[in-house]
């Protein structure tokens, strides 16, 4: 994902692609069914939908983030996803050696309850019940605008109506999506030494 602002394409992916692709989506298929039985145990709604972000965040969101972990140093995020203009300020302001805990958030743009809801329904209603129908699923769960960088003085509000669009609680940053731009795009990016 590149210059402008592809990553706003309602069709755009936004995850890399991996070599393990079809075996992680494999292992969906092996797990989804395990952990679909256990709604019916006490607690087991909350139970299973934890198993099932847990296990789309490690095992399929952040090994795919584009840009993450392909520099030492400071690149805890990944640099091939948008950040707001105030996330990049405070990157590109502090000395190498600086800490910025705590000053950074990685922000699902749309809310992973939503994805994890989507995906468990969709397997509940026939899809995704072999590796390449698992893979299509995840695949498209995941274009348009998915994850962002934001400070936390951007102040991304927490909670906004049922049926409305998530990019619109980031649309408010600096002046909508123009604040936001894909790290490594950033001209202050290839002039520091990481």
């Amino acid at each position: 994902m590149g210059s402008g602002q592809a990553w706003l394409a309602p069709g755009a992916e936004q995850l890399d692609r991996l070599e393990t692709d079809e075996r992680d989506a494999a292992d969906f298929v092996d797990y989804m069914p395990l952990w679909i039985r256990q709604a019916g145990y006490p607690g087991g709604e909350a139970r299973i939908n934890r198993r099932i972000k847990d296990h789309l965040v490690r095992d399929w969101q952040v090994p795919r983030l584009p840009g993450r972990g392909r520099r030492a140093g400071r690149e805890r995020y990944a640099s091939g996803i948008p950040w707001s203009e105030d996330a990049r300020r405070l990157l590109f302001s502090r000395d190498t050696d600086e800490k910025l805990a705590g000053g950074l958030v990685f922000e699902h743009v749309r809310p992973l309850k939503n994805t994890v809801a989507e995906l468990r329904a969709s397997y509940v209603a026939g899809e995704g019940r072999d590796p390449a129908s698992m893979l299509a699923l995840l695949r498209r769960l995941h274009v348009g605008w998915c994850f962002a960088v934001v400070s936390k003085r951007d102040r991304v509000p927490r909670a906004f109506a049922d049926g409305a669009d998530p990019v619109l609680k980031f649309a408010e940053i600096a002046g909508r999506a123009a604040g936001f731009m894909i790290l490594r795009d950033d001209p202050r990016f290839g002039d520091r030494e990481w």
